[in-house]
This record gives structure tokens, sequence and C-alpha cells, in this order.
């Protein structure tokens, strides 16, 4: 967890791979915008504003964290299921997304490529390596917070992902593509925040 002063000024925060600086800024009794930098460059923005019943709260926010500079964008909803505390702005309590967010293609868009049993990926914002499938884990290029990767492959279909970060497994993707070949499914298991999920990517 990150505290910081929500005096709208700069502050330095340690212990974060993809930031060194935070800024939160109180607009109005219902939005809140926050920003980071590393480096004393800029690397996200957000703004999260409550709706006029309370009950819910959209977040719009902008992210570079890869080394091509294109950023991420999007947008999400989330309803409230614990009340703010006496006297707390608005966005605080908590909060369960609601609807799926609306993420820019630069943050959902990614290329594997295989020869042998040697696999690529890369991303459009400069993310990629190249693993050995049952080989050593391999260095991964453009994420801070991700260094590592191995891959193993349990069937012809099927592909294995285990991430780390300064050699702690942070996270485990199972990938089955479909018989036709047009979608894969990504089983998440997100070892750093415990939560397990599902997504479908389809073939462009």
């Amino acid at each position: 967890m990150v505290k910081v002063v929500a005096d709208g000024g700069w502050h330095a925060v340690a212990g974060q791979p993809y930031y060194d600086e935070m800024s939160v800024t109180v607009v109005d009794p219902a939005v809140v915008k926050y920003a980071t930098k590393k480096g004393g460059k800029i690397v996200s923005e957000a703004t999260e504003t409550v709706s006029a019943d309370g009950k819910s709260i959209a977040t719009a926010f902008s992210e570079t964290v890869g080394t091509t500079g294109v950023p991420i964008t999007g947008t999400s909803v989330s309803d409230r299921v614990a009340p703010a505390p006496a006297g707390a702005h608005a966005t605080s309590g908590s909060w369960r997304q609601t609807k799926d967010a609306q993420v820019s293609d630069s943050g959902l868009t990614f290329t594997f490529a295989q020869v042998g049993k040697v696999v690529t990926y890369s991303t459009p914002i400069g993310i990629s390596f190249a693993a050995t499938i049952g080989g050593p884990a391999v260095p991964v290029t453009g994420d801070p917070g991700w260094t590592t990767v191995s891959l193993t492959q349990p069937s012809a279909r099927t592909l294995h992902e285990t991430d780390m970060f300064e050699g702690k497994v942070t996270g485990k993707f199972l990938m089955t593509v479909s018989p036709d070949g047009k979608t894969m499914t990504i089983d998440v298991n997100d070892i750093k925040r415990g939560k397990t999920s599902t997504l479908v990517a389809y073939k462009q």
C-alpha cells in the first residue's frame, strides 16, 4: 500500500518498480486525480469520479510504462461495496469493478511466435522476450515490474508461462489455443495480488 499526502504535490515513493514519485489532488468532493513519475518523467495519470448518488465510481487512466512511448489508456466503472469512513472523501471506501474495463489496443495486443522450441513475445509498448520451452528463466525487456519469464508446453495447443520479479514468482498463465486457431483462452493466476481470472484473446 502506498500512502502520500493528497496536497497536489509530488512525493517520493519507495519500493515500486513503475514509479518513484506520486501526486494526489482532490479536485472537488467527488473527484480525485492521481499521477506518478519515474526518473522525473510522468508515467501515469488517473481521474476517479464518484457518481451523484455515491454508489459508483468511474476511472479514466493513461500510462506509459513501456520503452516505445506508446500510452495505454482506458476507463472502468466500479460499484460501492462498503461506505466511506465518516468525514472521508467520496472516493474512499471499498469498490468492486462491475463492468469490463475499456482499454486501448496498445494495452491488449500481444504477439507470440514460435520457431522450434524458441518462443518470442512482443507488445506495442515495447515489452519483449525470447524463451526456450522447458529452458531456464530469461530476461524480459521493457517492463520494470517483470524481470524474468520461463515457459513450458504441456501440449501442442497450450503454453504455460511463469512470470517473476527479482526472482520471486508473481504470476502464472495457462494459454490454450482453440482447435480452429482463432482464440486463445488465458487462465491467469495473479500470485502477487492473490487473484485468478480467465481471459479470451482473439487472433488478429
